[in-house]
């Protein structure tokens, strides 16, 4: 079934760390390059998640993420960072997605 949208699970972000490291983290699902999907199997939602995701959104020019967790009660969390309130500096982290992977 199409839906029309493209997605990845091979998404690879480049995070800039101010003491010049290089952290290469890979993210669950980005949808259409505008929405990260963090999928959890946990028995209840969790702090930990939406730190790893609200980091995930600070540090990438991606607004919008969700925490899908399917655990015994599935749940959502939807959140948000906008681009006007991250301090990105000279350098633009983006995702970086490998056409391979993508669908649609």
């Amino acid at each position: 079934m199409e839906w029309g949208f493209t997605w990845g699970n091979n998404n690879h972000s480049r995070f800039i760390i101010k003491t010049n490291w290089l952290v290469i983290t890979k993210l669950d699902l980005v949808v259409e390059g505008l929405v990260i999907l963090e999928l959890k199997v946990a028995d209840a939602m969790n702090e930990a998640f939406e730190a790893q995701l609200m980091n995930y959104l600070k540090a990438t020019e991606i607004e919008v993420g969700m925490i899908l967790n399917f655990g015994p009660e599935p749940k959502f969390k939807r959140m948000v960072w906008t681009n006007d309130r991250k301090r990105l500096g000279k350098v633009k982290p983006r995702i970086e997605t490998d056409a391979t992977d993508q669908n649609g």
